[in-house]
């Protein structure tokens, strides 16, 4: 498994520097700019940055199968990012997807897919359809079926209306498919996991909540092991529950890490995402930790936290995935970063934190947050955001903020692009264009506008 790009819009303010108390120019005239702005976003390439994808599996070819959610539509990758195929459009009929969330491949390559849907009301403001379904696709896209009801209502209170029943779903967390064909479907909201054959026939299910020993809480994954039995990271209780195939409860361990509450007091936070590798043993995640355990609970190994490989701390894990190998691939959500871990611990790769990221469709420069730098400049040190759009050649810019403490996903979570307005230059650490990353410097030569200067390869 592996899950936003954000743009706050806000009024147009400019400063002595670049961006903040009203002024009526920004920079004086620059000089000609090496090279053309065009360089900044080649077409050529259908390429998409993994970062910005839901949850992502790994199949048996190393490729990426992963749910672009916003667009809402299934993606198929090289792992460098380049498409290698794409299906689903927006909407309630068979085949089609809104907001997909989780993923899962079955042993002959099908695709299967949670099609969790956002609550939208009817006309009437007196009822909510949703998509609370899995669909199931060929590689190539083909439709083969799909189960649970795929507009089931909720009046204007929120009551469910029948999304408890037996083979029906409220908030689908995860989606995994056995050896056999059979399909688990994690639901959530009714804290319950369903157990269906491939063709959508009820078998069982696990909905024993409670905190005893036996019982589940909010279950948020769930790992298939090679006998059949299930394995839940069980966020409430702060375990893993482990059930056989018919519902049979097995064992549990405690896993939980310290944390700080609101508050500042000593809180307990359970497990996120749960794994299993080849070798049998199990990985778990929490919001900054990722643990490695022997199915008896005993730590093996902790990255993240205190005890991390990594000499950054994890900000926020969405989601990891396994390697047959025994490598993991980590993707840390709040800093926008891809790692790659080898077996023993090592880290093998890194992707850059991204300050800006160009988006191709809407030729648009979003730059996450920008330092002014260099003596007597007004506001210099601070954040802002601010969007270049690209126009005739050359980049201008058409809206910009200062970022406060309280906006903007934590900015000091991102690495940051830097102004001199003594140079008149803007430097970009590591700008995202077309799922890859460059360093790019611009020149700004009046009237808003910038010029690319140079470009190179991440």
């Amino acid at each position: 498994m592996i899950k936003s790009n954000r743009t706050v819009q806000i009024g147009f303010c400019l400063i002595n520097g670049l961006l903040g108390t009203m002024q009526t120019t920004v920079f004086a005239d620059g000089l000609t700019a090496k090279y053309t702005a065009d360089q900044i976003a080649p077409k050529t390439v259908q390429t998409f940055n993994v970062t910005d994808l839901g949850e992502m599996v790994i199949a048996p070819d190393a490729s990426i199968w992963g749910v672009d959610t916003k667009n809402h539509r299934v993606l198929h990758l090289n792992v460098d990012g380049s498409i290698i195929g794409q299906f689903g459009t927006q909407g309630t009929a068979a085949g089609q997807l809104n907001n997909p969330q989780h993923i899962a491949l079955a042993k002959d390559g099908s695709v299967w897919v949670t099609d969790g849907g956002s609550r939208s009301s009817d006309a009437c403001l007196c009822s909510y359809v949703v998509n609370y379904r899995v669909q199931h696709f060929k590689p190539d896209g083909t439709w083969v079926e799909q189960f649970g009801n795929p507009s089931l209502a909720y009046d204007i209170l929120g009551s469910k209306h029948g999304v408890d029943a037996i083979g029906q779903f409220d908030t689908i967390y995860n989606i995994q498919v056995a050896e056999d064909g059979s399909v688990w479907v994690n639901d959530a909201s009714n804290y319950r996991v369903q157990h269906f054959k491939a063709d959508g026939s009820f078998i069982n299910q696990i909905d024993h909540k409670g905190p005893a020993t036996g019982q589940i809480g909010f279950i948020t994954d769930m790992a298939l092991a090679a006998d059949g039995s299930v394995w839940l990271a069980d966020n409430d209780n702060q375990r893993v529950d482990h059930f056989k195939a018919d519902s049979t409860f097995i064992g549990q361990f405690e896993t939980k890490i310290p944390s700080e509450g609101a508050l500042g007091e000593l809180v307990y936070e359970g497990p996120y995402r749960i794994e299993m590798a080849t070798d049998g043993s199990l990985w778990v995640s929490y919001y900054s930790t990722l643990q490695h355990f022997k199915t008896d609970g005993t730590l093996v190994a902790q990255y993240g936290n205190k005890n991390r490989y990594d000499p950054e701390p994890f900000s926020n894990i969405v989601d990891f995935m396994l390697e047959a190998n025994g490598s993991v691939w980590l993707r840390d959500g709040s800093s926008a970063r891809l790692r790659h871990f080898a077996a023993d611990g090592s880290l093998l790769l890194v992707t850059p934190q991204p300050s800006a990221e160009y988006d191709v469709k809407q030729a648009n420069l979003y730059l996450r947050d920008v330092i002014l730098q260099g003596e007597n400049v007004s506001g210099a040190g601070q954040q802002y955001q601010a969007t270049l759009q690209y126009q005739n050649g050359q980049f201008v810019l058409v809206d910009s903020g200062l970022i406060d403490a309280y906006g903007y996903a934590s900015p000091k979570l991102h690495a940051p692009a830097y102004f001199n307005p003594s140079l008149n230059i803007l430097d970009i650490q590591s700008v995202f264009i077309a799922g890859k990353s460059y360093k790019a410097t611009l020149k700004h030569v009046g009237n808003y506008r910038f010029e690319l200067q140079t470009i190179i390869p991440w």
